[in-house]
């Protein structure tokens, strides 16, 4: 038996009458549990509140909490990332030179689980040869500058520095070993070696001097290596497959993505390069100006100076042409250039004496420049006429 009263339903949020001797059940619902005296004090909105609702409220707390232990969890779990360059490479869109370090790794890692990091990188040196990889030999761009995980993909092939190294540097990541990319100092202020020809190592460094070193087909000692900054590394990385690029569009999409990683002033200078030899070459000049602004080289300066030279430019080249003197004395090609852009410029009082310092050498002794090209032939006569102390040009 019941007494008579209001009642209220806390599934429906709905109150109901009922008479004396009825069950309290909802007249809606039928539910006969969750049924409270309307008289009763109680508070309110804990009482009405849909209990589905407050499932709801638990389910997605759950939810929150298990997102959050997965990202813990997958963060303390994730190697060590070659920071800032992963991340650049995620915001530019492209593949960096490691690609797929956990799955091109994974056996070399294995082999070496347990190892002293010293004995582990010393290891290193046998993964190119046991992979049948060889040295690249060509003179020219190879047809493609692949990553490490398109190098596991291809199997056996010849591979540049540059692609050895990256290979290396994914076997030590997926081992734990903090390898960092190294190059050759002899080449770091160089503007024109090529990528693809250049030196690279994977390296051990302590207080920023390299204490070991793996280089690719290479047994050059640790001094002879300098640590790269792995962002540096990316960007020479993609300038190399701007070098290996048939088509111009493809080529500076990769300088693009090169300088995305680092503005390194080589990249830049290469890129002009390229821009010159696609008959852009206005814009090859300011790539060239502009690397030369970040890291002088007597080489770039000298390619400069004879580049304005074929474009009628002497005044202009022969500021370079000095420039390129002033870092390296002893090129050749600079000094007969110096001589040609003064004569042009009709100050064959100054070219003279370089000449004659010129012939009493061996004039052609390590000359890039053909003797019959940029009026070397005449210039080399006229020379030869003052020392016989005869007029200059016996053409007139």
């Amino acid at each position: 038996m019941t007494s008579a009263g209001t009642y209220v339903c806390t599934l429906c949020n709905q109150a109901f009458d009922v008479e004396t001797g009825q069950p309290v059940r909802c007249p809606h619902c039928l539910r006969v549990t969750g049924i409270v005296d309307a008289s009763a004090p109680r508070s309110a909105p804990a009482l009405l509140w849909p209990r589905a609702l407050r499932w709801l409220a638990v389910l997605a707390a759950l939810a929150v909490v298990a997102a959050a232990a997965w990202l813990a969890l997958r963060k303390l779990s994730a190697p060590a990332p070659f920071d800032p360059a992963d991340e650049l490479a995620r915001l530019a869109g492209v593949t960096p030179p490691w690609d797929g370090f956990s799955q091109v790794g994974a056996p070399f890692a294995r082999s070496v689980e347990g190892q002293e990091t010293g004995t582990a990188f010393a290891a290193l040196a046998g993964v190119l040869g046991g992979k049948g990889f060889t040295p690249y030999s060509g003179s020219e761009p190879p047809d493609q500058v692949a990553t490490a995980l398109q190098l596991e993909a291809a199997g056996t092939v010849s591979v540049t520095p540059l692609e050895g190294v990256a290979y290396l540097l994914s076997c030590a990541r997926a081992a734990g070993i903090p390898a960092v990319p190294c190059g050759l100092r002899s080449e770091q202020r160089s503007l024109t070696v090529p990528f693809f020809k250049r030196g690279y190592a994977a390296c051990l460094v302590s207080e920023a001097t390299v204490t070991a070193v793996v280089a690719p087909f290479s047994e050059a000692p640790p001094e002879d290596y300098s640590p790269l900054p792995p962002e540096q590394f990316a960007a020479h990385f993609y300038a190399a497959m701007a070098e290996s690029a048939r088509l111009s569009a493809e080529a500076y999409r990769d300088y693009s993505a090169a300088l995305t990683f680092s503005r390194d002033p080589a990249v830049l200078f290469s890129r002009g390069q390229r821009r010159v030899r696609s008959n852009v070459v206005e814009f090859g000049l300011d790539d060239m100006r502009a690397a030369l602004a970040s890291g002088d080289d007597a080489g770039a300066r000298l390619v400069v100076a004879q580049l304005l030279m074929s474009r009628g430019q002497p005044a202009r080249a022969l500021a370079e042409f000095e420039a390129a003197i002033a870092l390296d004395p002893g090129l050749v090609p600079a000094r007969l250039g110096k001589a040609t852009a003064l004569v042009w410029l009709g100050q064959e009082a100054r070219a003279l004496p370089l000449l004659e310092e010129l012939l009493a050498k061996d004039p052609f002794k390590g000359l890039e420049v053909d003797p019959g090209t940029l009026g070397a032939a005449g210039l080399l006569q006229r020379m030869s006429d003052h020392l016989r102390g005869q007029q200059p040009g016996s053409e007139k």
